[in-house]
């Protein structure tokens, strides 16, 4: 069946909360030294990917919670059946 589990909800609720408040350009120069270790240069269209996949993961993971939530409890039963 479907489990809430209410620690890990916690955790990636705040870690969701403070990603998304980061401005772009901070998280470009923090995530610097993870961009070279990945990609092997920091600057540049290949260097980009990497903090726009870090950014766009928090809104993305809102936009999936939001929709989940508008699910109907009657469909959730008749799934779990």
């Amino acid at each position: 069946g479907l489990k809430p589990n209410k620690a890990i909800y916690s955790v990636l609720d705040a870690v969701i909360n403070i990603l998304r408040s980061f401005p772009f350009i901070i998280l470009i120069v923090s995530i610097a030294p993870l961009t070279k270790l990945i990609v092997g240069k920091s600057i540049g269209q290949t260097a980009a990917i990497v903090p726009l996949t870090i950014a766009a993961a928090p809104f993305v993971a809102r936009v999936i919670e939001s929709a989940l939530k508008e699910v109907d409890k009657g469909v959730v039963e008749a799934a779990k059946s």
